[in-house]
């Protein structure tokens, strides 16, 4: 059982906070700030009471933060609620209003601070990882080049904070920024996975339509999707429940990806507007190829092959999200030219792919595609959706759809090509249905 430490120099009341927990958490009571010892009131979790301090447990928090590493929250009077401002300043990982049934709500409170406590602390040991990764692929690189303007040595810097007399390398800022978990990761689009449970365990049309119609954008979407040139039937669709019909549900679930995906790819820079656009039309062209090869050849699921195309750049989303946000801050020490960009998003998007799919609790298939779409040689496991992606990846550059479209690459010629059993007749057809249906895609979703 948890064990949750309570801060409160009132008996009575903390004899109302045991029982309210009772059978769900060990208690531990404190009523002098003075007899708090680390190693004495080790616990998962510490709830402070403004009552507990003068200060309204502000001071109280402050030093137990310096050596504590549980979520910490303030409970706070209905009538003074700006001490959850102040409380949160202090460095309090939440707080919870007094009201006349908190105690109702304290169990499921200190559960959900103590389950985002710590999932923060497992990106922190991502950061981490990632950090070391960053710094392992650097010295491997032409980016550990004092010449390079993106890649001086974090050792050089002055200070943690960049302004005009002070800027700093972009690879230096990002580490930065990584160690510190100053950037905030994107989430994966929760109607997704929702959609998929239902669909998974058979739920009516009803139910499917009513979770899709929660969405504005994505239902308004779909309606305009099936009453497309693609779907159009005798009259046009005006409910989620008709779209859906003529969709059919795996149409419906690729569409809603799509859709609650892109949003992902939205920044409000001008700047790198256009590169997000870019690796936008890119992941959705490598989605449909990839749907299209696996159709083709009756090779894994095509549902399962168009997401592992839709996500196998997303590496490259998050890096330059970072890189948006570093930019906003005027931490670049000069402007990146467009090659040098290119560059460090192909040397480390890969490892970056793979941790932003293991935090969205993806399956290694996934994972790994992410990681090895470049180089399937270095995978330990060249699966036939690895070999698909890499191929896909590889034929929309020949059609002009990435950041930098790869120059003379021999389609025949490669390793997925072959493993998969492709001949220039199944090259040529898979070409010409992409094609099409690209551009068809690119209509409907830009």
């Amino acid at each position: 059982m948890q064990r949750i430490l309570i801060a409160n120099c009132d008996q009575a009341e903390c004899k109302l906070i045991e029982e309210a927990l009772d059978n769900k958490h060990v208690v531990l009571t404190l009523r002098d700030p003075s007899e708090y010892q680390v190693s004495e009131h080790d616990c998962d979790a510490i709830l402070v009471d403004s009552n507990f301090t003068e200060n309204h447990g502000f001071d109280f928090l402050m030093n137990i933060l310096v050596d504590c590493h549980v979520p910490t929250l303030l409970i706070v009077p209905i009538d003074h609620p700006e001490y959850a401002l102040e409380a949160v300043r202090a460095g309090a990982y939440n707080y919870l209003v007094k009201t006349p049934n908190y105690l109702e709500l304290l169990s499921f409170t200190i559960e959900k601070a103590i389950a985002g406590y710590l999932e923060h602390d497992e990106l922190l040991r991502t950061i981490k990882v990632l950090k070391k990764r960053v710094k392992e692929l650097e010295s491997k690189t032409s980016l550990a080049s004092n010449k390079n303007p993106i890649a001086q040595s974090v050792d050089q810097r002055e200070t943690s904070s960049p302004s005009a007399n002070n800027r700093t390398s972009l690879i230096d800022e990002i580490k930065r920024q990584l160690s510190e978990g100053k950037f905030n990761l994107p989430s994966y689009p929760e109607i997704n996975d929702k959609l998929k449970t239902l669909i998974d365990k058979g739920a009516g049309m009803p139910e499917i339509s009513r979770l899709i119609s929660d969405d504005a954008a994505i239902s308004t979407e779909l309606i305009k999707i099936s009453n497309s040139a693609l779907f159009k039937g005798v009259s046009n669709n005006i409910s989620v429940e008709q779209a859906i019909n003529r969709l059919g549900l795996k149409e419906t679930a690729m569409h809603t990806e799509i859709i609650s995906n892109r949003a992902l790819y939205s920044n409000s820079s001008k700047k790198f507007s256009p590169l997000l656009a870019d690796l936008w039309n890119h992941s959705m062209a490598c989605a449909h190829t990839s749907h299209i090869v696996s159709t083709h050849l009756g090779i894994g699921e095509p549902h399962d092959l168009f997401m592992m195309g839709l996500l196998h750049d997303i590496g490259v989303l998050l890096l330059l999200q970072i890189i948006i946000e570093v930019d906003s801050l005027g931490a670049m020490e000069q402007e990146i030219v467009p090659e040098q960009l290119h560059d460090f998003l192909t040397t480390h998007h890969n490892s970056f792919g793979k941790s932003i799919l293991t935090r969205w609790k993806f399956p290694e298939s996934y994972t790994d595609i992410a990681a090895f779409h470049d180089n399937p040689e270095n995978s330990g496991n060249q699966t036939d959706e690895l070999m698909i992606v890499n191929f896909s990846n590889l034929l929309v550059h020949t059609l002009g759809h990435a950041l930098k479209p790869e120059q003379g690459i021999e389609l025949e010629k490669l390793e997925s090509t072959k493993h998969l059993g492709l001949d220039v007749d199944k090259i040529e057809a898979i070409t010409e249905e992409a094609i099409v249906l690209i551009d068809e895609a690119r209509q409907r979703v830009n």
